[in-house]
């Protein structure tokens, strides 16, 4: 069942309190509003509670980045062009250096060149290998991700167009199906196709 914090709100240490103030109540649903409108994952206790503490300090942090959504914090995300680089190519490049980007790092016929970037927690090669870590035999699942990422992403089928106006394809391969997401967009910023997310699970029978 889904746990919603807002009928269980925590006090200022994070912990389950029914004595909160309407005050404080409206700081935690501004913490949350702001994160959702930034594109930004909220982070969850282990009980998949909203963790407020860890929320209120990305929240309290918030006016040393770039305006959201802004060329500048495009420009940040991005980071460094490597040229020259395809494929696997490209994907070794940034894990070398943990930052910057691919141009045309990969090629479909349906929509083109698309953009490799490392990204942050939230988005690029660093997200999908982060989101890997966080699972049981994380190491395997990245090194699984990484090996088949140019061979999902050439070759996988258009799935859905979604409702935050990317890209969805489906590769499947020996019991796994790759979801590769691409944007066309950052936030409203137009780019390159780029991927943002390369999710793996099994397939569904």
């Amino acid at each position: 069942m889904y746990f919603d914090e807002s009928k269980h709100p925590r006090d200022k240490n994070g912990r389950f309190t029914e004595n909160v103030g309407s005050d404080y109540a409206a700081e935690v649903n501004e913490r949350i509003r702001w994160a959702k409108d930034n594109g930004i994952e909220l982070p969850l206790n282990a009980d998949g509670s909203l963790d407020n503490v860890a929320l209120q300090k990305m929240y309290e942090e918030k006016g040393d980045k770039p305006k959201f959504g802004s060329q500048e914090e495009l420009d940040n995300l991005l980071g460094e062009e490597f040229k020259g680089l395809k494929g696997q190519a490209a994907i070794d490049k940034l894990l070398q250096e943990k930052r910057g980007h691919v141009k045309g790092a990969f090629h479909r016929e349906d929509i083109g060149d698309i953009d490799l970037l490392w990204g942050n927690k939230n988005v690029g090669l660093q997200h999908v290998i982060e989101q890997r870590l966080r699972e049981k035999n994380g190491e395997l699942h990245v090194k699984d991700v990484l090996e088949n990422l140019n061979e999902a992403i050439t070759q996988a089928k258009f799935d859905i167009h979604n409702k935050y106006g990317n890209f969805e394809f489906v590769y499947k391969k020996n019991g796994a199906e790759y979801r590769i997401i691409i944007a066309p967009e950052y936030h409203k910023n137009k780019i390159t196709y780029l991927i943002t997310t390369f999710r793996r699970g099994k397939i569904k029978t």
